[in-house]
């Protein structure tokens, strides 16, 4: 997910799909791309979204508020 209002992105983060070291190497790639653009990024496995919904929801909360207290990154969409 992505708040562009805060430059605030939510990604849940399965293994399974990641199998490959090529796979895994892009994932972390691009993770280091959105953090070097000052973007907050919050990562989750889909055992937590299933699990841990409250944890997870404030998790979520307390990350947009802070995100909210720095300058909104400069981020293009990628096409």
């Amino acid at each position: 997910a992505w708040w562009p209002d805060v430059g605030m992105a939510w990604e849940v983060d399965s293994f399974a799909e990641r199998i490959t070291a090529q796979r895994y190497a892009r994932t972390i790639a691009k993770h280091a791309r959105l953090i070097a653009c000052g973007v907050v990024v919050l990562h989750s496995t889909p055992s937590r979204l299933r699990h841990d919904r409250p944890t997870l929801a404030d998790e979520l909360r307390r990350s947009y508020a802070c995100a909210s207290q720095r300058p909104t990154p400069e981020v293009l969409p990628h096409s």
